[in-house]
């Protein structure tokens, strides 16, 4: 691989160990859990005073804090309310470990938020994945601002007068000229009228699809489904599934995808489906923008804890200081200078799907021209 292939740009992604601190008064447990991160990828720091807390935070940028509830209260404030009135982890996501997690959210104010909770006698696996999933869902673009909420309702607005308008307009216009000239049109134009008709409401009930998912993943039953859900399955066997199910529908398009497998038998942890459809999403923007060979290549490998699958292309490339546009909602590249079809929830929704199965996305240029976006997920150790 080149240089380039092996140092990628993610825009949401830790390129850098994630650091985890540890609060526990019981030591013994605090330190239990810290090797258990240790071992699963993260670096982790325990401490069991306040005192402690106090020079860590100064001293250390954390990915998340894990604290157990009935931890003693610093300064008559619990250690939830005290990190969150500290400026360096005010916006640091909190797991809080419980035994009863509704006390959780009565005790501490909606305003002390991101905060999240996890039962104390949660077994390892469960433990690991919360806070993987943690982690990679606080990297995702934060609560909209003012001026983020007016470009979304712009995006609505455009996606409505235009992405909705020209399927629906293609499908009228042939079902008015079916009705209205079908005897003399002939066999050849009735069937390109059904062809047309056919391809627009597809692009419809996809822009419909997306919405759905979108809402979907706002309202949280993405990640329960993640919770509910999720299995151990080797990489062979998602590939392979995602190929039987996908490969059909590129074929008919005049695609080519070509998959090479280097991850030696590893397994991950996912829910299938939120992968199979974050890698088709991948591969059918790569195709999209590709050459007109119309070819996108699926490179797997493994790197420590981790698993890339590459997405490679040889199309027009992409602009990396524009990445936080493509992952928003929306959010597409150089629209004006290349007309695309789509809603522009792709990318942001791969992004979530990623995200919620513990993972990030990453963007880096092709050596030779094109793009490699990579899904990038813990293994299963």
């Amino acid at each position: 691989m080149s240089r380039d292939e092996t140092a990628p740009y993610s825009v949401n992604g830790l390129l850098a160990i994630p650091r985890v601190l540890v609060v526990d008064a019981d030591a013994a447990a605090g330190e239990r859990r810290g090797r258990l991160l240790n071992e699963s990828g993260f670096k982790s720091v325990v401490v069991s005073d306040m005192k402690a807390v106090r020079e860590k935070i100064q001293a250390t940028q954390f990915d998340v804090i894990l604290c157990d509830e009935v931890f003693d209260s610093f300064e008559d404030e619990h250690l939830v309310e005290f990190v969150r009135r500290t400026p360096t982890t005010a916006q640091v996501p909190i797991v809080v470990l419980t035994i009863a997690p509704t006390l959780v959210r009565i005790r501490y104010h909606q305003a002390l938020e991101p905060f999240s909770f996890m039962q104390k006698t949660a077994d390892d696996r469960t433990f690991i994945d919360a806070v993987r999933r943690t982690i990679s869902v606080s990297l995702l673009p934060a609560h909209p601002s003012e001026e983020s909420n007016s470009n979304l309702r712009k995006g609505i607005i455009h996606t409505l007068s235009h992405e909705f308008r020209t399927p629906l307009l293609a499908i009228n216009t042939g079902v008015e000229l079916l009705l209205d000239h079908r005897k003399e049109l002939g066999d050849e134009k009735v069937q390109t009228l059904l062809e047309a008709i056919k391809n627009g409401g597809g692009r419809l009930q996809k822009l419909v699809n997306d919405f759905m998912t979108l809402q979907q993943i706002e309202v949280g039953l993405a990640e329960q489904a993640f919770n509910n859900t999720a299995r151990d399955m080797s990489v062979v066997e998602l590939l392979t599934n995602f190929m039987d199910s996908r490969g059909y529908d590129y074929q008919r398009e005049g695609a080519k995808v070509v998959v090479e497998d280097q991850s030696g038998g590893a397994h991950v942890r996912v829910v299938e489906s939120q992968i199979v459809d974050c890698l088709d999403r991948l591969v059918s923007n790569a195709i999209k923008f590709s050459s007109a060979e119309r070819v996108a290549q699926i490179s797997v490998q493994r790197e420590s804890n981790s698993l890339w699958l590459h997405v490679k292309d040889r199309g027009i490339g992409i602009d990396l200081n524009s990445l936080q546009e493509a992952t928003g909602i929306f959010g597409q590249i150089g629209r004006r200078k290349f007309e695309q079809q789509g809603s522009g929830l792709g990318l942001p929704i791969a992004n979530h799907f990623a995200a919620i199965n513990g993972g990030r996305l990453g963007f880096q240029h092709r050596e030779g021209g094109g793009s490699i976006v990579s899904l990038v997920l813990p293994l299963v150790q």
